[in-house]
């Protein structure tokens, strides 16, 4: 018996990182406790959670101690929620949204049928994020919120410093001061890193310039900094847990301009009142969703253009004396260094989203998307000290695929299982217009402030190539036993 103790231990103990590092937090729940006007525990009361918007159905029933949890639900809502048992007037209650990951206590008192009242007690929590339920400092962004805030960028991750923990100085996204390759992006339960580290967002394409994911394809995101669930964790900044929009039972969609150029930036406060140099940046698309069939099966989809253009200056004014012989030199091994008069960088990208979700039925729900990402961003730097000649820009290049999909299963009343495998592809590379030549710097006393020339392929990364292929394997299952819940899971990439 002492051998069977120790050996079950020992499972224990070896299954907890797996538990301790899984993922997947991506849906909201419900739970409390079902009694009658004396207190007492209701068994096998019948809990129907509806969201309004796709009819889709949630349902369980109440245990021998008349507890009850409901979870795998959609993020948002109006829901209605109806409880009922044989012998007893039924109860509902309605206009209640969900925030990802929130568990709303939902507690019901149930009179019998044939008692004539004037009412039903319904006790749920006036603030239904901040509870006993919640644990660890988070901060939810709402949809509603995400449409009415202003940004620059379009990104969620500027959202992400509405979080008193988190800090975007630095181009990155910092949480209590720790580098921002320390925290977690998800989206939709799925790891969404630049996992070899170089751009400082900390997202696939970062070094191209853009967003990992269009603004309008999301729904709500969180920020989490030490949450106690046991099925977020992989981090040890924070965590930036996003989910997408999906399809109703009412068709909703919008196409969508915005553009900015120097005629939206002040001048510079010093004496000359400089004007702002040329540039332009203009991001189009749309958004649209609606059902399939009705109350079964939703779609939603959006695309996304954006064109960035950013002039080059020549801010270093060389002397024609010096750039003539220095072209000079290179003119007799047949290179052509390129223009050091002002040059136009473009920033292009194509973004695409698509998601199908399927009520299966009450017990079942299946979400599949693909989020794709085509990006690029032409590179040359120019100073007051050292001037690139046009010759040594070369283009960073970003494809990444993300496929997802998603099973949410209820076995029974006190066991749920949510089941997420993802694939993504990364491919950064970097495509050198021009002929390849070595990098030349060339030092000139004429030149201003002690400055430099520099012609020929950029010596650092000309030629560099990334490929990646990360597969996810995300399970977590919650037993709930009386007033606990337990949670079983593994999250596994590759």
């Amino acid at each position: 018996m002492r051998g069977l103790i120790r050996y079950t231990l020992f499972l224990c103990l070896l299954g907890l990182p797996v538990s301790m590092f899984a993922q997947g937090v991506t849906t909201a729940s419900i739970s409390g406790l079902v009694t009658d006007t004396q207190g007492r525990p209701i068994p096998g009361a019948t809990i129907v959670a509806v969201h309004t918007p796709s009819g889709t159905k949630y349902g369980t029933s109440t245990q021998v101690d008349g507890r009850y949890f409901v979870r795998g639900l959609r993020v948002g809502g109006p829901y209605v929620v109806t409880v009922s048992e044989i012998g007893y007037k039924t109860v509902e209650v309605n206009k209640i949204d969900l925030g990802l990951g929130q568990n709303l206590p939902l507690n019901f008192k149930l009179t019998q049928q044939a008692v004539n009242v004037g009412g039903v007690e319904v006790f749920a929590e006036r603030n239904a994020l901040m509870n006993t339920n919640r644990t660890g400092a988070a901060t939810t962004v709402s949809k509603k919120f995400i449409e009415n805030f202003p940004t620059i960028t379009r990104s969620f991750q500027d959202f992400v410093d509405l979080s008193p923990q988190m800090t975007g100085y630095g181009g990155g996204n910092s949480a209590l001061g720790r580098n921002e390759k320390y925290n977690n992006i998800q989206i939709d339960g799925a790891n969404y890193n630049d996992l070899f580290g170089l751009p400082s967002s900390g997202t696939p394409g970062g070094q191209a310039g853009t967003t990992p994911i269009s603004l309008d394809a999301i729904q709500q995101f969180q920020v989490t900094l030490a949450p106690f669930d046991v099925r977020q964790g992989g981090f040890t900044g924070g965590e930036i847990n996003a989910i997408t929009r999906s399809g109703t039972n009412q068709y909703t969609g919008s196409l969508y301009f915005f553009g900015q150029n120097q005629n939206f930036v002040g001048t510079s406060p010093d004496q000359f009142n400089t004007a702002y140099p040329a540039f332009s940046n203009v991001q189009t698309g749309f958004r649209l969703g609606g059902p399939i069939m009705k109350d079964k099966l939703f779609f939603f989809v959006n695309g996304e253009i954006t064109r960035e253009r950013k002039p080059l200056y020549d801010v270093m004014n060389p002397p024609n004396s010096a750039t003539q012989e220095f072209e000079s030199v290179l003119a007799k091994y047949g290179y052509n260094p390129g223009s050091i008069s002002t040059y136009t960088l473009l920033t292009p990208s194509n973004k695409l989203f698509a998601r199908i979700d399927y009520n299966i039925n009450e017990m079942n729900k299946l979400t599949i998307r693909d989020n794709y990402v085509d990006a690029n961003e032409d590179n040359l730097t120019r100073t007051s000290s050292t001037l690139y000649y046009s010759g040594s820009e070369y283009t960073f290049n970003d494809k990444t695929n993300s496929i997802l999909a998603q099973l949410n299963s209820t076995f029974s009343p006190s066991v749920f299982n949510e089941l997420i495998a993802g694939y993504t592809s990364i491919r950064d590379t970097r495509v050198v217009p021009n002929p390849l030549f070595p990098m030349i710097e060339v030092k000139d006393p004429s030149l201003p402030n002690g400055g430099m020339l520099v012609a020929g392929t950029e010596q650092y990364s000309g030629a560099n190539a990334l490929s990646q292929d990360i597969w996810e394997l995300t399970d977590n299952l919650s037993w709930s036993l009386g007033n606990h819940l337990l949670t079983f899971g593994t999250h596994d990439e590759l």
